[in-house]
């Protein structure tokens, strides 16, 4: 009868180890440890969806200074160039999801452009004042 006992005093601490060796090995997702969490990626729709914004906010803001004629054509077209460029990138960007680096990039392009209208329109090129007397 010990020897009976012994065995199974022996294989009921085995039999629980081996068990517990899958579940110590998964993964912690609850925890946060995939990728997205780690900060490799937004874990949100936010940042994208107001990139998209801002890139359509300077679109417009370009054809309402073109419409009353404080930048020229050829400036609105040179703009225009630089929006579809951000507008195609944002979309390979966002193909694989937008990481925080190609965020910072999309976010520094867009202020490049926001800057270049800016100036644009101080430059005047003496279009808003007398485009009415020619």
């Amino acid at each position: 009868m010990k020897p009976l006992n012994l065995s199974l005093a022996l294989s009921v601490p085995l039999a629980l180890a081996l068990t517990a060796a899958p579940a110590m090995a998964a993964p912690d997702y609850h925890r946060g440890n995939d990728s997205y969490a780690q900060g490799k990626h937004y874990s949100g729709f936010g940042q994208a969806t107001n990139l998209r914004k801002d890139i359509r906010q300077l679109d417009n803001r370009i054809d309402r200074a073109m419409a009353s004629h404080r930048i020229s054509y050829r400036e609105a077209a040179s703009l225009r160039r630089d929006v579809n460029s951000l507008e195609r990138q944002f979309a390979q960007f966002s193909r694989g999801g937008i990481t925080r680096y190609e965020a910072r990039t999309l976010e520094a392009r867009i202020a490049s452009v926001e800057r270049k209208l800016v100036r644009e329109i101080r430059d005047d090129n003496g279009k808003s004042r007398n485009w009415q007397r020619r």
